[in-house]
C-alpha cells in the first residue's frame, strides 16, 4: 500500500499529487492584520475570488497540487483553501504550525511559557489538529510548519521543533520549514534528525535565499530535501530587499548539474514555471 497525505478535500495517494508548488500561500497576514476591522477588513469572497484566479492560472502549466504552509497566527484559512480546491480542482494541502519568533505568534506562547504550559499546548494542538482536524473543520494538515531566524534557532523557535519532532513520531506528519535569509538550512537538519524525524519527510524551505551550493550540500547531508520556492516574489514584494531572480536561478542551475542533488531539490513559485 503507497503513501497518502492530506488534502483540504481529504486524503489522496501521494502519486496523484502530480506536478506540485511546493510553499505558496493563497491568503498570508502577519499577527495583528485580525484586529484591523475598520480599514483593513479581511473578505472570505473576495480572498476565494482571488485564490480561484491564483488557481486556474498555475493550473494552465500543469500545476495539479499546492502545499500551503501558511502559518496559524498568519492567517491561516482552510475553509477559503477548501472552496477554492473544490471550485477548481486543484488539490490543495495545508499545514498546522508557527512562525519565526521575530514575526510570529511570541507574545500568546511565551506567556503561555510562563504558566508553563507552552510545551504541552503545542504539542497537544498539533496532535489534535493533525488527527482530528483543524477547529471544528474536520480538514486535517498534510504538513506541519516550522520556522527559524536569521542566523540562530532560538529557544522558542526549538519548542516547536522539538513538539513537531514528538508529534511526527506518533503520526508520520511530514515537517516544512522556513529558514530567513538563507540561514540556518543545515542547523534545521541536524536538529530536526537528531530528535528522531524521518529526513524523507522533510523539506528545508527558502533554501534559494542562499546562493552558496555548499550551503545546499551540507543541508543535504541529512538526507533531508530543499525547496528553491521563492521565484516569482520579487515582482510582488518589490518593497523587501530580496534576492534577484537571476542569482536565484543560477543558483539553482549550478545544483541542477549534479545529478543526486538535483534529485532532492523541489523547485517551487509559478516564475519558475513561467521561465
Amino acid at each position: 500500500m503507497g503513501e497518502w497525505i492530506e488534502t483540504v478535500t481529504g486524503k489522496i495517494p501521494v502519486e496523484k499529487m502530480g506536478k506540485t508548488l511546493i510553499h505558496e500561500h493563497f491568503v498570508f497576514g502577519y499577527p495583528g492584520f485580525q484586529g484591523d476591522i475598520t480599514l483593513g477588513r479581511f473578505n472570505e469572497l473576495d480572498a476565494i475570488d482571488a485564490g480561484v484566479q491564483a488557481a486556474k492560472a498555475v493550473q494552465q502549466f500543469g500545476v495539479q497540487t499546492v502545499v500551503d504552509p501558511t502559518p496559524n497566527e498568519c492567517g491561516r484559512n482552510p475553509e477559503v483553501l477548501k472552496a477554492i480546491s473544490e471550485e477548481t480542482g486543484l488539490q490543495i494541502i495545508c499545514s498546522t504550525g508557527y512562525y519565526y519568533e521575530g514575526e510570529g505568534a511570541t507574545p500568546y506562547f511565551k506567556f503561555r511559557q510562563s504558566l508553563g504550559t507552552a510545551e504541552k499546548d503545542i504539542y497537544e494542538m498539533f496532535y489534535e489538529e493533525i488527527t482530528g482536524g483543524i477547529g471544528e473543520t474536520g480538514i486535517r494538515p498534510g504538513y506541519i510548519k516550522l520556522a527559524t531566524s536569521k542566523d540562530t534557532i532560538t529557544p522558542y523557535e526549538r519548542m516547536f521543533f522539538e513538539a513537531a519532532a514528538k508529534v511526527h513520531k506518533e503520526t508520520g506528519i511530514r515537517i516544512i520549514t522556513h529558514t530567513q535569509e538563507g540561514t540556518m538550512g543545515p542547523e534545521q537538519a541536524k536538529l530536526l534528525t537528531e530528535l528522531g524525524v524521518n529526513p524523507d519527510k522533510i523539506v528545508i524551505g527558502h533554501m534559494c535565499g542562499n546562493t552558496n551550493p555548499d550551503y545546499h550540500k551540507e543541508t543535504m547531508k541529512y538526507g533531508v530535501k530543499i525547496g528553491f520556492d521563492r521565484f516569482g516574489l520579487q515582482k510582488w514584494l518589490v518593497h523587501l530587499r530580496m534576492m534577484s531572480e537571476w542569482k536565484r536561478l543560477s543558483s539553482c542551475l549550478r545544483m541542477g548539474t549534479l545529478a543526486k542533488l538535483c534529485y532532492h531539490m523541489i523547485r517551487s513559485h509559478i516564475g519558475w514555471d513561467v521561465l
